[in-house]
């Protein structure tokens, strides 16, 4: 499960309890002001494992750590919480239906699926051929480099190139000195750091 706060607002928790019993395991609880998880009174009974949850929780396997997410709130591919929640057996799926048979699943809602290895998970490689959008890129979820440029298609959105087009791509063109100072010139996209 994943309770994220969207908006910012006073006073906010993300689990509240009165009198109740919690058990929580393989979430991710974050973006709370005040507590990802508070009670009311001492007649509750919170458990918490294998989770992330912000500002720490005490339990066995669980991280404080920026979930890196998407805008949808999917896994990134540098996310802690791949591959730290606890082991699982089959038949158990993800929101989008992908299996979590790899033993040790993901925290969260979302099992991070790659199925070729270029740091796109499957759910945002539609094969559409058009890039809309982070979570639409249109590349094909079975072909790490869908352009032929050889580049991963990951890489290429991590440098606000498309992965769809041969033509854009993060590339080198010259390394200058002229008097002394040294140019480095470059075709890429426009959010990639330029130094």
């Amino acid at each position: 499960c994943s309770i994220l706060k969207e908006s910012a607002g006073a006073n906010s928790t993300g689990i509240r309890l009165y009198s109740s019993e919690i058990s929580v395991s393989n979430s991710i609880i974050w973006g709370y002001e005040s507590y990802c998880i508070s009670t009311i009174d001492v007649n509750c009974i919170v458990n918490v494992d294998y989770s992330n949850v912000e500002g720490g929780y005490t339990g066995l396997g669980n991280i404080d750590a920026d979930p890196v997410l998407y805008g949808n709130y999917h896994l990134k591919y540098n996310s802690p919480c791949i591959n730290v929640g606890s082991v699982v057996t089959g038949g158990v799926v993800d929101v989008d239906g992908e299996s979590r048979t790899n033993n040790v699943c993901d925290m969260g809602f979302d099992e991070f699926s790659d199925t070729d290895g270029d740091y796109l998970p499957n759910i945002v490689e539609t094969g559409t051929g058009l890039m809309n959008s982070e979570t639409d890129m249109g590349s094909n979820p079975l072909i790490p480099d869908s352009d032929g440029d050889n580049q991963f298609d990951g890489m290429e959105w991590m440098s606000d190139t498309d992965p769809n087009n041969a033509d854009s791509f993060l590339g080198f063109i010259a390394m200058l000195n002229q008097n002394g100072t040294n140019t480095l010139q470059w075709k890429g996209g426009s959010a990639v750091t330029q130094v």
